[in-house]
């Protein structure tokens, strides 16, 4: 819910991170008629908040002719149950008439401009999210404005409410050209911000007020980066080591020219990644998640997040500057996972093993992460994301079992050169089938019948297997209130087993990821001041459920699992899928 009242706005001064977001815009019709207005948009970061924690104002003012139809501030950030509540009032409103508020239900204003004058509007902001409080799940596909210490992070898509036109006005029209230009703070103060085309070190040059809402800004420690600016990248992770940024850096450039290279040049000259430490604690520990837009995403990862995992999260951010908004107009009235997530998962794991910044077995880990989600659904909202993972790696099986020299990046391209077709499900399947990557006679994909039996990868084989398998199993419970402690051990526990004890701090986990039975859990530890490191495979009793997986020894893997190779499948193909196309 979004909370609205009223605001007598008192005078502000600015403080240690008090910054001046100044806009210039117009507002262009969507006709050639149309009027052209510049207006007029400020933001504070106000130290007075409740509880200590900063607000933020916003002051908008619009020169206005006697014409102008009425005015619609739309709340356009994302609302899910999980995400933190933005409480809104408002300040001044001078030369409009307010119509109607309601930002808590409808989340708009209406306004009816007088015409003595320009409009000037100034609204308050707070959040519910606190440093302290950060969390993975509790941030997981929101807009949110954070606060720390060390500096402020700022989501445009919950900053700053979008001026619409209102239904039934005609002709419409839209915010055009922005110039935003960032004052007011301390000499020396570092500043970020992901707009495109930065004119100087504080001033962007947009072509849409909507631009604003896409882009990140932060200041202090989020807007610091002390690597070498030299490059594709800047890299905003205040909580990362020296060693890791650059790793990720190094990283990024690659990937930028593979994207470009296999699918179409990029549309970014810069790209800025904010990487945010969340508070580790409970189950949050080695979590990550992000958000992603054109040139720039933000990544929220607890402290023990391991490297590869980074990486993992990092290629798949950056891959969606590709995917999916340059593979068309996706037809509103379907169900995109699959392809929207399902196809950027699948291509930024094989553009890392193709690079040889991953292995080909961290793809068929999250193969079967998916196949046994179908089953077990341990995460029933991923599973069109999971199946569309299973499509794609099928697809690249089933050419290579042919012999055909397309591939699954191929399919992408090919949809770049028509990104502004109108796209249904349909017509992804007959590009495939063109491309030769799927049966001329078969328009979808069945996950009983065309799973191939046999996948190939980067040298390696691996045979899809059928039966029951080991619970996933661990054995502790951290603390939910300090980062990685462990508060219990379960006693016959693969951990316990493996000497993992009560008030032991995890500082490090890596492993095949939750349910996974076929890697280990490796954990970094502090015991009493010193370091330690603990493994284990996180196998308990056998399950009764029967679901698929792929391995790469069938005779090992029937020593702790009663697996036989499965008949749920299309004929064997020894094609690679990471080193083709």
């Amino acid at each position: 819910m979004r909370l609205f009242g009223n605001w007598d706005c008192p005078p502000i001064s600015a403080h240690a991170f008090a910054g001046l977001i100044a806009a210039v815009f117009p507002l262009l019709a969507g006709m050639d008629t149309a009027t052209t207005l510049p207006a007029v948009v400020e933001v504070t970061i106000l130290q007075d908040g409740a509880d200590g924690e900063p607000a933020y104002q916003v002051e908008m003012s619009i020169p206005v002719e006697d014409d102008l139809p009425l005015l619609v501030l739309r709340d356009m950030s994302y609302s899910e149950p999980n995400c933190p509540e933005l409480h809104f009032s408002f300040g001044r409103v001078e030369n409009a008439r307010v119509l109607d508020s309601d930002l808590a239900d409808d989340r708009r204003v209406r306004l009816e401009p007088a015409g003595d004058g320009p409009v000037s509007i100034s609204y308050r902001i707070q959040t519910d999210l606190r440093a302290a409080d950060l969390t993975v799940a509790g941030v997981h596909g929101c807009n949110i404005l954070l606060a720390r210490p060390d500096g402020v992070f700022l989501d445009g898509g919950a900053l700053l409410l979008a001026p619409r036109s209102a239904p039934g006005v005609w002709p419409p029209y839209r915010v055009g050209r922005t110039v935003l230009r960032i004052e007011g703070l301390p000499e020396g103060a570092p500043v970020s911000g992901s707009l495109a085309r930065q004119q100087g070190s504080r001033e962007w040059d947009v072509e849409r007020f909507d631009d604003l809402r896409f882009a990140f800004f932060a200041t202090g420690a989020f807007a610091r980066d002390p690597a070498d600016e030299a490059g594709t990248f800047r890299i905003h992770a205040p909580d990362l080591d020296q060693e890791r940024r650059q790793r990720l850096r190094s990283a990024g450039d690659r990937l930028v020219s593979h994207f470009s290279q296999h699918w179409r040049e990029a549309r970014f000259t810069d790209y800025t990644a904010y990487m945010i430490e969340t508070t580790g604690r409970g189950t949050d520990l080695g979590e990550s998640v992000g958000m992603a837009r054109g040139n720039a995403h933000v990544l929220f990862h607890g402290p023990a997040t391991d490297y590869e995992s980074l990486l993992v999260m990092f290629a798949h951010e950056l891959a969606h500057s590709w995917i999916p908004s340059r593979l068309g107009q996706l037809a509103p009235d379907h169900d995109w996972s699959w392809l929207r997530e399902g196809l950027t998962d699948y291509l930024a794991r094989k553009a890392l093993i193709e690079l040889d910044l991953a292995e080909a077995g961290s793809l068929v880990d999250r193969l079967n992460l998916a196949l046994q989600n179908t089953v077990l659904r341990h995460t029933p909202q991923l599973e069109d994301y999971d199946e569309g993972l299973l499509i794609w790696a099928a697809m690249d099986a089933y050419a290579g079992s042919r012999g055909e020299a397309a591939s699954v990046d191929d399919l992408a391209r090919t949809l770049m050169l028509r990104e502004n077709v109108p796209l249904t499900p349909a017509e992804v399947w007959q590009v495939a089938q063109a491309l030769g990557l799927w049966p001329a006679d078969q328009p979808d994909f069945v996950l009983d019948r065309d799973l191939p039996c046999m996948l190939a990868m980067d040298g390696q084989s691996f045979t899809l297997v059928e039966g029951r398998w080991p619970l996933y199993a661990t054995g502790w419970q951290l603390s939910e209130e300090s980062a990685g402690v462990v508060e219990r051990v379960e006693a016959g526990t693969p951990a316990q087993r493996a000497g993992l004890a009560v008030n032991d701090r995890i500082t490090s986990v890596r492993s095949g990821g939750f349910g996974n039975v076929h890697r280990p859990v490796e954990l970094a530890l502090e015991r009493a001041g010193e370091p330690a490191t603990l493994s284990f495979m996180p196998r308990g009793a056998t399950g009764d459920t029967v679901y698929r997986q792929y391995v790469a020894d069938v005779d090992v893997v029937r020593s702790w699992a009663d697996v036989e190779p499965s008949r749920r499948c299309r004929g064997a193909s020894q094609t690679s899928v990471a080193n083709r196309g």
